[in-house]
């Protein structure tokens, strides 16, 4: 009896042993399996991390040959592949391999055989046909024998459905002991893709760096036109004035009595057309940084009032009434350019007088309080609104309502009006009412 509980015992104990030597070997499993997946894990997270550096480099490049061999290095030295490359599909019938830890003459290699197979070719290039193979379907490239590895992936690199080339990356590793997953495949997939992208944005700056070069060759001709154009018309446009202001003296004028309005009319033709001139010369000045700048110590008040009873006649033409109010100061004085700042506000009061209507008015203001000086110069006119007042100082802008009143203006005035002023340490402004008035304010 005491035997057969002794047996029974011993059979329990040698179960419990059996147990524990089980658990302990599904505990090493586990460990084993922890340690694997920690691995795993480990790795997948520092190829993410390497991605994440990757793809910030590669965004922040505006050179695609950079971009690529970035792309192949970093493959090798922080995704841990043995060498990569990227087959460049250039157009229909031309590849490029950009490729890192592979030499010259492999490279070579590689674009010869890929232009040579003409399955490749019809299958990948010709068609743009996208898809993602192993090593057997690049078996006619024979990589196997270049990189002495029959463990490789090769991966399209597109964007907007556009075919850039094929990323390859492979490994010295046995078939049989390759880890190239499914993750690895989505892994390679998704850095093809931000390949894609980060070559698409580099061309596309290419393509706006070109158009702005092309744009700033056509600035250029242009400005060189006006400033060319601009000289040449000065010479016989100051030998017309001379003689036109000799026929517009008192005494030729007594002579030609039937034609002296004829006169007056040539003599303010060519007086606009000087100012035209002018204005396209100072542009060009402007756009080259070349305006002429000369200070001098000059009453503000006496340059106004000369100004004033200069445009009194052609008010008087227009049924416009002139209204001026020019400070009870004997001198206002400040430094300025005498000829450019007479420019500009010539440039105001044409502007008041030719986009008024018959039987309206002009009134220009100066004031000064303190340090500051204040001209303003008010019409009646169509008026202008919210959206033509913040273009009105553009260069070449006229509003709708002013291409109807003067058809042939250059739209140049107000943009010399303004830049004169600024350079003088000042500035313009404009407010209106359509259909009412308009008040240009000059602050100096």
């Amino acid at each position: 009896m005491k035997k057969n509980s002794y047996d029974q015992l011993m059979a329990e104990m040698q179960k419990l042993m059996a147990d524990a030597e089980e658990q302990k070997e599904e505990t090493r499993l586990l460990r084993h399996r922890l340690k694997q997946s920690e691995s795993v894990a480990s790795k997948y997270e520092r190829r993410l991390k390497a991605m994440q550096t990757l793809s910030l480099s590669m965004f922040s490049m505006l050179d695609s040959e950079h971009i690529y061999s970035l792309a192949c290095e970093s493959v090798v030295y922080q995704l841990l592949w043995d060498c990569a490359f990227i087959i460049r599909v250039l157009d229909k019938d031309q590849v490029r391999v950009t490729a890192f830890q592979a030499t010259r003459a492999q490279i070579s290699h590689i674009e010869k055989q890929v232009l040579s197979n003409a399955a490749f070719m019809d299958a990948y290039v010709h068609h743009d046909t996208v898809t993602t193979y192993q090593t057997g379907d690049l078996a006619a490239l024979d990589l196997r024998v270049l990189f002495h590895t029959d463990n490789l992936i090769a991966t399209p690199i597109i964007f907007a459905e556009h075919l850039f080339g094929y990323l390859v990356v492979c490994s010295h590793t046995k078939q049989s002991e390759s880890v190239h997953s499914e993750h690895d495949m989505n892994f390679l997939a998704t850095l093809a893709a931000q390949i894609g992208q980060a070559i698409q944005n580099s061309q596309t700056f290419q393509v706006l760096e070109e158009q702005n070069a092309k744009l700033r060759q056509l600035d250029d001709l242009k400005n060189s036109f006006i400033s060319i154009t601009s000289h040449q018309l000065r010479t016989p446009l100051s030998i017309i004035k001379w003689i036109l202001s000799v026929l517009h003296s008192d005494a030729a004028l007594s002579k030609l009595k039937e034609q002296s309005h004829l006169v007056d009319q040539a003599y303010e033709s060519n007086e606009r057309l000087i100012r035209v001139v002018n204005n396209l010369l100072n542009v060009s000045r402007i756009q080259e940084g070349k305006l002429p700048y000369n200070p001098q110590m000059i009453d503000i008040k006496a340059v106004m009032l000369d100004l004033c009873k200069g445009v009194e006649k052609l008010c008087k033409q227009h049924d416009i009434k002139l209204e001026y109010d020019l400070s009870r100061e004997k001198k206002i004085v400040r430094s300025a350019d005498p000829i450019l700042f007479k420019e500009a506000l010539q440039n105001l009061l044409d502007n008041a007088i030719a986009y008024n209507r018959p039987g309206g008015s002009v009134r220009v203001g100066l004031k000064q309080t303190g340090d500051d000086i204040t001209i303003t110069v008010h019409n009646t006119g169509p008026g202008l609104t919210e959206d033509d007042q913040k273009k009105i100082f553009n260069q070449f802008y006229r509003s709708p309502e002013a291409l109807k009143i003067q058809p042939n203006g250059t739209g140049l005035g107000l943009f010399l009006a303004r830049a004169i002023i600024r350079e003088h340490g000042g500035d313009i402004t404009c407010h209106s009412l359509v259909n009412k008035e308009t008040t240009f304010t000059v602050r100096l």
